[in-house]
């Protein structure tokens, strides 16, 4: 048995040094940006300082969520990358120019887009704040060596889902056009064709394209499968080799890296979560390599900026911007247009799309809503922001509504994190927290959903395959994938 440590002082300890961190970063960014906007602000971005304000209130507000109680997953990684889009980067704009990656209409919609990412911000500070309970420490015991019956049926659906997969492959090799490794990426610049592309030239007829799309969903499953798999098969015994090539199996997902290579560093982090939990080290060990991680970011940015032309420094704002919805890319939601009838079309959509083979199920076709933002804002490749499809969806007023919301999912799968024995399961809370905070920051409800119900979901009717009718003996504790009963994990965790 052991407690997972409250970060009760503010002063010593590392999660209160961030917090202390991030609000000198926003304080002076407030501050510095107040002053250039007083003497040379660009029309439309004379806002501008509403930004690091709004997320210097959210840091105020929510410091006893933040500092003195267990971390959270989800809730670090909002912060963390908010500091970016809200922070960072609008003082980038005030001091090296305004690089935009939206140019249609970005006049008169972008301080209409600073205003509604700043409701967003106080909205989701305040649902935080509301949830904050006195509960005491929460203890934990770490998992036993999983049965060999685990490790076998582990092992087995997975050989099983790859041997599918090889032969998917030799029906429409083709399918593998949509990957390549981390050296030709670097080495060529060329990032691999879309799976959309794929199965539009090379689906044919029926079976072609079946395969296609059918190797697409497995794949995605099976990239992030496989080195968990092998994670948890090199750790069953001890050993220095078994350890090291746990370690480096956590690498795998950079051997075929698709058209996006942030997914390859998400799913790094979600096998070395595993390998971490496995391990029996304590759960907030993950945090660590994430705020270090953040810190070099930061220094990065600071070394780029320094030493980087103009042509260069336009280039690492307009990519800031793209990858974390910055205030340029939320100002072209603004552009959407149409009536109830069409968004309620691209809403449904954004649901139902979200399940595998949705086209032949609800006959969902045409533009998805992503493409139907590029389109509408004459550009391409861009990704339209939650806070914006919010307010396109549900008018101003209710925009926060789909960020609050996964904010909220984020947390309480943050916290289900540390109740749960399970390591492959907590595995799974770790990837809902993650990319619901990702959904507010970075990702839209379209991808997120996407991932839940094509990964997410698969992996874990795997791991339930893997656990079902295992028993476990400890403390009379009734297991969820024995049951689907949480009483006793409510008394556990008590």
């Amino acid at each position: 048995m052991y407690q997972v440590k409250s970060t009760t002082a503010l002063n010593n300890t590392l999660y209160g040094y961030y917090f202390f961190a991030l609000c000198t970063v926003s304080l002076a960014a407030g501050v510095v940006s107040t002053l250039y906007i007083f003497f040379d602000g660009q029309q439309g971005y004379k806002l501008l300082p509403f930004l690091p304000f709004s997320y210097l209130f959210s840091l105020l507000i929510n410091k006893t969520r933040i500092v003195t109680e267990t971390p959270n997953i989800g809730i670090f990684i909002y912060y963390s990358i908010s500091l970016l889009r809200l922070v960072i980067l609008p003082l980038l704009y005030i001091i090296y120019g305004y690089y935009e990656v939206i140019e249609y209409n970005s006049v008169s919609n972008t301080p209409k887009a600073i205003l509604l990412m700043a409701y967003e911000t106080i909205a989701i500070a305040i649902s935080l704040n509301v949830s904050i309970r006195n509960t005491e420490k929460i203890s934990v015991k770490l998992s036993q060596p999983y049965k060999a019956t685990v490790y076998k049926r582990l092992s087995v659906i997975t050989f099983a889902l790859i041997l599918v997969g090889l032969i998917l492959n030799h029906i429409t090799p083709e399918v593998l056009q949509s990957y390549t490794t981390i050296f030709d990426m670097i080495k060529t610049g060329k990032i691999p064709p879309e799976q959309n592309y794929l199965v539009r030239k090379y689906g044919v007829n029926f079976v072609k394209k079946l395969s296609l799309v059918s190797s697409n969903y497995l794949f995605k499953i099976l990239k992030l499968l496989i080195p968990m798999c092998l994670v948890t098969v090199l750790q069953r015994k001890e050993g220095v080799l078994r350890k090291s090539l746990a370690i480096l199996v956590c690498l795998l997902p950079f051997l075929y890296v698709s058209g996006s290579i942030a997914v390859s560093f998400h799913y790094l982090f979600l096998i070395a979560s595993l390998f971490i939990v496995i391990q029996g080290k304590r759960p907030d060990v993950i945090f660590k390599p994430l705020i270090i991680a953040m810190i070099t970011i930061m220094l990065y940015l600071v070394i780029r900026v320094s030493i980087s032309s103009n042509e260069n420094t336009g280039a690492m704002i307009r990519t800031i911007n793209a990858y974390f919805s910055g205030v340029n890319i939320v100002s072209g939601s603004f552009n959407l247009e149409g009536g109830l009838p069409l968004r309620l079309h691209y809403f449904l959509c954004d649901i139902f799309g979200s399940i595998p083979f949705s086209g032949t199920l609800f006959g969902i076709d045409g533009m998805t809503i992503n493409e139907y933002f590029c389109y509408s804002n004459e550009c391409s490749g861009q990704i339209a922001p939650t806070i914006g499809l919010g307010c396109y969806y549900f008018s101003p007023i209710l925009a926060p509504l789909y960020s609050v919301f996964f904010i909220k999912l984020s947390e309480t799968f943050g916290k289900r994190f540390y109740s749960e024995e399970n390591s492959h399961l907590r595995v799974i809370y770790v990837a809902i927290s993650y990319y619901s905070a990702l959904a507010v920051v970075a990702y839209n409800i379209e991808i997120v959903l996407g991932i839940f119900c094509q990964v997410i979901l698969p992996i874990y009717i795997v791991f339930f395959l893997c656990y079902k009718n295992i028993k476990t003996e400890k403390n009379n504790e009734i297991h969820l994938f024995e049951t689907g009963c949480t009483e006793g994990r409510k008394n556990y965790a008590k």
